[in-house]
């Protein structure tokens, strides 16, 4: 808890959000009954009440391909998830390899490299909802 009142709880590797479309879709057209697991997911509960989540997807690598791939991850969290997901972020990839631009706040999903996770606006998204 923050000294604001705050509530901040992280998950890692955990389903906490309800499924979504994608779930749905999946169990009934291939009666797959697993959950979509995102790396990290960020709860936070602020003191007027609101209570949003942001996702956290991870990829240790500096391979164009997969952090693409890894990209697409964050994108189609945000989409299964968007009912629980709200300010700025919702989502975000963190990569190990570096980035040619950092997070801008028009886009839902962005990408930050390790070397500047996590940039203050972003944080401040996070905890604030902005």
């Amino acid at each position: 808890m923050r000294d604001d009142g705050a509530q901040v709880r992280l998950f890692y590797n955990q389903t906490v959000l309800g499924p979504g479309a994608v779930e749905a879709g999946s169990r009934h057209y291939f009666g797959h009954t697993g959950r979509m697991r995102p790396d990290l997911t960020l709860s936070v509960a602020l003191p007027c009440g609101v209570e949003r989540s942001a996702i956290v997807e991870i990829k240790h690598s500096a391979e164009p391909d997969t952090l693409l791939a890894g990209f697409h991850e964050a994108n189609l969290y945000r989409l299964e998830y968007a009912r629980w997901l709200s300010g700025w972020p919702q989502a975000v990839l963190v990569a190990s390899g570096t980035l040619a631009g950092a997070p801008r706040r028009e886009d839902d999903v962005v990408a930050v490299d390790w070397a500047h996770w996590v940039p203050d606006d972003v944080v401040d998204g996070f905890l604030d909802g902005l």
